[in-house]
């Protein structure tokens, strides 16, 4: 039963039913903790932690993913370690803690070429790339990013097989390199859709919507960023929709002008 709530709580979560999930995640820990299966708590508060993220209760959540990281070493629950470590290296770059964001997706790394998990090594491999983005080194960025773009094609499709191509198209877009986003940014597109992963397809159009407003394609902005507006809307995703249509009545306003 513990091992079903966790299953359930990792479904809900990729459904975006955040709550739900934290239920079902506080159910398996509870579990867990009765039959003393430590491999198990890890996992449970792993996603625990995750939905805390989502549920905009950020300190709560980190707390639980560092101690998901403890439950996890002393239990040998890889799986759910490297996960708590991808998820922590995130939280800990946004917050601008850049040292112990780096030190989180090392870590993960490590972890994944010993378990011979190509996918999550290609996602902690893309997020150091995407590190050294915001920290002004896209030199190295780049090499990180085309690295874990390579993994990720080397192994099966994964709920993370378009973040690699969506930080490397990033990054090529910052640099003016039209062309190389675009091949980016359609590749992480087909690649969410082939899945499917409907959020991750409207997130990659909004980025395509942009990039044909940046290069003054109108029209093709407006049936990207119309297209995400759809999916974001049918998901329920309400702040990327509000953010979607704000950026689509701005598109108007420039129309006219």
């Amino acid at each position: 039963m513990a091992a079903l709530y966790c299953a359930l709580a990792r479904l809900y979560i990729a459904r975006r039913r955040f709550a739900e999930s934290l239920d079902a995640a506080k159910r398996a820990a509870s579990l867990s903790r009765e039959v003393e299966v430590i491999s198990l708590l890890a996992d449970a508060e792993m996603v625990r932690g995750t939905a805390l993220l989502w549920l905009d209760a950020p300190d709560e959540g980190v707390k639980t993913l560092e101690e998901a990281v403890v439950l996890a070493e002393d239990s040998g629950a890889l799986d759910a370690l490297g996960t708590a470590l991808l998820l922590l290296h995130l939280v800990y770059m946004v917050r601008g803690e850049f040292d112990r964001s780096r030190e989180h997706a090392e870590r993960g790394a490590a972890i994944a070429k010993k378990t011979g998990d190509t996918d999550l090594l290609s996602m902690h491999t893309a997020n150091l790339g995407l590190l050294h983005f915001y920290l002004g080194d896209w030199q190295e960025a780049q090499r990180y990013l085309e690295l874990a773009v390579k993994l990720e094609r080397s192994t099966q499709l994964s709920f993370f097989s378009s973040q690699p191509h969506t930080y490397l198209g990033m990054l090529y877009k910052a640099r003016g390199a039209w062309e190389d986003a675009s091949r980016c940014f359609s590749e992480a597109v087909a690649l969410a859709r082939s899945m499917p992963y409907p959020y991750a397809e409207a997130r990659l159009s909004c980025e395509y919507g942009m990039l044909h407003l940046r290069e003054k394609e109108l029209e093709r902005a407006r049936e990207r960023l119309r297209a995400a507006l759809e999916i974001f809307r049918r998901l329920g995703a309400k702040k990327d929709a509000e953010q979607t249509s704000r950026a689509l009545q701005e598109l108007g306003r420039a129309q006219e002008q």
